[in-house]
């Protein structure tokens, strides 16, 4: 090597030096002063590390050395020691490890000089460990430590899981906190591209499977008994037993089960129930998103992101979808029936070119006498759609306001804080002004332009620091299309710039607003 070359060059003892170096083992290279554990962390107290391929134990008296090696890591550098751990013991463990020393760090009023059991959290953790830093940097940023919030944002995309990049995804779409949803969205734009994705494909493909079958269930194995876990359209888990009967709960386990087996079902079925409870409306959320951006995918991701993946395969088969060209002319419309065959609007097979690009199909698209059909069909069917399509409310743009850029009709309207929320889950999102009021809400509509609703406060303000009280009123002042808030009027975009479907929706999630006006 060209280091030993260079040793050469400086002669026999040189030489010598550089083998005695190069025989200690990388883990025995230490600092002169090493770390010491906190006298208050009780080592007995901690989760269990199980080797991998027996289930025995590290022993007690070895924590101090696998601590040791956690606090000699960083997470651009874990030490020696603490890879060979990582292939020693099962990453669950692990994982479940870090977490019980994230918890004694915040007990403990999040000692500076034990941050590293926070730090490393992204380096050892699992799916779970993503949905706990989820949760803890959504109280976080609530209390105003945005440093530790964006620090555990970094460390769930560290883990890099489907389960981990979907809890990223979930920061994207929550509104609450812009700066949060600006971060993640750049974190999935970075890891995307690292992937040579789009940051919507990487959401494709970091859906879960769950564990679930190919038909899209879960089978819970008691030994002797057995109980199945099936999904609606809304993606909430429906629990049978053996005889297809409905239960609300998991049975106990009793004398004639397995306990191993019992245990290990009744602890799955646990996890995915906390996975879907987060799972679901970020899902769905996503979906109707694309219907209404009238986003397409190609048949093979079609076929294995969505109609085959069996989480997902359960709303895809409860809405329609189309075929369209590559100008966006619409082929062929179909819905995918429980065998996962495409049947069209009159419930025969659907004929839908192999080169055809594949979407949900917005109303608006839909001729009447299709709409009506695939209406019929989901009827006979009691199919219930996941979000509203074939009975979703539309708009047109008055030709009068054509040339226009202001919604008249909604100033002066009051509103109370409780409607002015709902705007928040369909992509609306605060804008703070002056001595932290919020004083509007913008839509992002791409392409540079956004829609502003501007609000003043009846009485006492709105403050972004303080809990929304949702009974206060506030008044509408103007609702205008643009591409920044205090564009003048004369430069901004008219409503000819939009196209039918993203005008129709705004005008929805306008009118949602309204029927929550107290």
């Amino acid at each position: 090597s060209a280091i030993e070359r260079v040793a050469a060059a400086y002669g026999d003892a040189a030489q010598a030096a550089l083998r005695t170096l190069l025989a200690i083992a990388p883990e025995q290279v230490l600092p002169d002063v090493l770390p010491t554990l906190n006298r208050k962390l009780v080592l007995g107290l901690l989760p269990r590390l199980l080797l991998r391929g027996g289930g025995r134990a590290i022993a007690l008296a070895q924590l101090p050395d696998v601590l040791m090696a956690l606090m000699l890591s960083s997470a651009d550098d874990p030490h020696p020691a603490l890879l060979q751990i990582q292939q020693a013991v099962t990453p669950e463990s692990l994982a479940r490890f870090g977490r019980a020393l994230l918890d004694w760090w915040e007990d403990n009023d999040a000692p500076g000089k034990e941050r590293w059991m926070f730090a490393l959290q992204g380096l050892i953790g699992n799916d779970e460990t993503a949905r706990v830093l989820a949760g803890r940097a959504k109280q976080w940023r609530a209390a105003l430590n945005r440093v530790r919030a964006y620090d555990a944002l970094e460390m769930i995309g560290r883990i890099g899981s489907d389960g981990a990049l979907m809890q990223v995804q979930g920061f994207v779409v929550q509104q609450r906190y812009a700066d949060l949803s600006q971060r993640a969205e750049r974190l999935l734009g970075e890891i995307a591209q690292a992937r040579g994705l789009t940051p919507e494909e990487l959401a494709d493909r970091s859906v879960p499977d769950l564990d679930l079958d190919e038909s899209g269930r879960l089978v819970l194995d008691f030994g002797p008994r057995q109980f199945v876990v099936r999904f609606s359209g809304q993606l909430e888990p429906e629990l049978r037993d053996a005889r297809d009967r409905a239960l609300k709960s998991l049975p106990k386990p009793n004398g004639s089960d397995d306990a191993v087996a019992a245990k290990a079902a009744t602890e799955q079925f646990k996890d995915l129930k906390k996975q879907i409870k987060s799972l679901s409306g970020l899902q769905l959320r996503r979906l109707e998103a694309a219907m209404c951006a009238q986003r397409r995918w190609s048949r093979e991701d079609f076929d294995q992101l969505l109609r085959r993946h069996p989480l997902l395969r359960h709303p895809v088969q409860r809405l329609v979808w189309g075929g369209f060209d590559a100008d966006d002319g619409l082929l062929a419309t179909f819905r995918v029936v429980e065998d996962l065959s495409l049947a069209d609007a009159q419930d025969a097979p659907a004929n839908v070119p192999g080169a055809a690009r594949i979407g949900i199909v917005h109303p608006l698209r839909l001729p009447p006498a299709e709409l009506a059909g695939f209406g019929q069909i989901f009827a006979d069917y009691e199919i219930l759609q996941p979000f509203e399509q074939l009975a979703r409310r539309t708009y047109r743009l008055d030709p009068a306001l054509r040339d226009g850029n202001v919604l008249p009709e909604w100033a002066g309207r009051r509103v109370t804080v409780a409607s002015l929320l709902g705007l928040e889950q369909r992509g609306w999102r605060r804008e703070v002004g002056d001595g932290g009021i919020i004083d509007g809400f913008t839509r992002p509509l791409g392409d540079g332009l956004s829609m502003f609703l501007d609000i003043a406060a009846l009485g006492d303000g709105w403050f972004v620091a303080q809990p929304a009280d949702t009974k206060l009123v506030h008044e509408i002042a103007r609702v205008a299309l643009g591409r920044s808030r205090f564009e003048a009027a004369a430069e901004r975009p008219t409503f000819a710039s939009l196209d039918a479907i993203t005008f129709s929706e705004l005008q929805r999630d306008l009118d949602l607003m309204a029927w929550f006006v107290d």
